[in-house]
């Protein structure tokens, strides 16, 4: 019987992915790395003995690559990455790639993200199957009652579980619960005054999405980041995604903010790269 998983060295170290998940997993099993100029661009936001949230972790492709560049010569000076995914299986993988590459410095929370405390009952998918496991989000999950197995899964906002003194960057990939993880995040990003990095790949969501980031005093760019790059960690040549694209925004606190080189500011919360021109 052919496995749900297969293990693949990738630029950040063995990793064990989802051998038929079609956007992470391939892109790790095609390629060794996943939205790489992701990486590239948050790795110039932190440093050895920062601290780091990732929201939103799935498998660990961000979570490795972080906690290698927080990481200190001195143990005790490292940075730490708190690392969230919600779906217990895709976070049995997540704490298998840790151990895998003996990573120390990272929290690992089987848990959502959101506003405020709760609980919410999902339906696992067929992690068997074919499919962008990375692209579920929690309602979508609550919807399959078709799934052959329910779990409950816990949610709770940032600010009750981050417990550090200080903190570099949240990186927020949620699908759609964006605006929910920021509203519980707001005491740590009005105590730290982090980078965040957040996705924006829904027309419909975006103007509340830019307008919560504005009304937090902070400056946002938008960040494009192909599924493919020539320089990835195979050298492969051909590419199997076209022009798929992530959608992010860089998002730096106005009394700090510098203009980010290369990006393009976001200026206007009705317009989106995505949304056809009138």
């Amino acid at each position: 019987m052919t496995s749900r998983f297969l293990t693949t060295q990738t630029r950040h170290g063995q990793m064990v992915v989802l051998a038929k998940d079609i956007y992470i997993g391939r892109s790790l099993i095609e390629y060794g790395e996943w939205t790489e100029s992701e990486i590239q661009l948050l790795s110039q936001l932190i440093k050895p003995g920062d601290n780091v949230i990732d929201a939103g972790a799935n498998i660990g492709a961000h979570t490795l690559a972080f906690a290698a560049r927080v990481a200190a010569r001195d143990s005790s000076r490292a940075g730490e990455v708190f690392a969230y995914e919600p779906q217990p299986q895709i976070f049995q993988l997540l704490a298998t790639n840790c151990v895998l590459n003996d990573v120390h410095n990272v929290r690992l929370f089987n848990e959502g993200c959101g506003s405020q405390r709760g609980e919410i009952e999902i339906g696992e998918p067929d992690y068997a199957g074919t499919q962008n496991f990375g692209g579920l989000s929690l309602g979508m999950l609550a919807n399959q009652q078709a799934a052959s197995r329910r779990r409950k899964v816990q949610v709770r906002p940032l600010d009750e579980t981050y417990d550090r003194e200080s903190l570099a960057l949240i990186k927020i990939d949620v699908e759609g619960m964006e605006r929910d993880v920021l509203a519980g995040a707001s005491g740590i990003i009005a105590r730290f005054r982090p980078a965040l990095y957040v996705e924006n790949d829904v027309c419909a969501r975006s103007p509340g999405l830019i307008q919560a980031i504005w009304d937090m005093n902070y400056d946002a760019w938008w960040h494009f980041s192909p599924l493919f790059m020539p320089t990835n960690f195979r050298g492969r040549t051909d590419n199997v995604f076209g022009e798929v694209i992530c959608l992010n925004m860089v998002c730096l606190p106005r009394e700090a903010a510098k203009p980010v080189r290369g990006l393009m500011p976001v200026k206007d919360a009705n317009a989106h790269p995505m949304k056809p021109q009138s």
